[in-house]
């Protein structure tokens, strides 16, 4: 179920009820006033009928004090978005994937790549090496590619060649999605 909210005015007052149609559906809830004063109203409402039939009408009657009875109407299209993509690539690691002699000697192995989708500079990159775990963001380059770079204890990568990455994409809409690559 997804609530559906509104305010309404006029003469409509707490109690009287407001009718939702989505889908063919009737949904129906009761006006409330809030703690500003303000005439509200909270309807849940099928997700699966608000995906299938994005257009929600509303209505609500009022009755002033001399009994006249006046009905409103509303209407609202929704944006339905459940699409989020995420991908995650890890480069080669110094260059060919062989630790030399003085690479090997460095205290830290920069662990670069690419990511893509709905992921954006500023989402955190996991890297998991020998049990240990290293993050860094993700960066918009020169190119408008979306990178990182994470400095990796050398020592880890000697250890355990297995490097696990994953970042997590949160679109506009609140969809989030995991991407995961593995690189040994």
């Amino acid at each position: 179920f997804t609530s559906v909210t509104g305010t309404v005015g006029g003469d409509v007052k707490a109690g009287d009820e407001v009718t939702l149609t989505v889908n063919g559906e009737t949904y129906t809830g009761n006006v409330v006033e809030n703690t500003a004063g303000d005439l509200t109203y909270s309807i849940q409402v099928k997700t699966d009928d608000l995906e299938a039939d994005n257009s929600i009408d509303a209505s609500v009657t009022a009755t002033d004090s001399a009994g006249n009875s006046k009905t409103a109407e509303a209407e609202r299209t929704l944006d339905v978005d459940t699409e989020i993509n995420a991908s995650i690539t890890i480069d080669t690691i110094a260059g060919d994937d062989v630790l030399n002699a003085e690479e090997a000697d460095k205290e830290f192995t920069s662990v670069t790549g690419t990511v893509g989708g709905d992921v954006k500079a500023g989402d955190e990159v996991t890297l998991t090496v020998n049990g240990e775990t290293y993050t860094g963001n993700v960066v918009e380059n020169a190119s408008g590619d979306l990178t990182y770079s994470i400095p990796v204890k050398t020592d880890d990568l000697e250890a355990d060649n297995s490097i696990d990455a994953s970042v997590t994409a949160t679109d506009a809409a609140g969809n989030s999605k995991t991407a995961e690559a593995e690189r040994t």
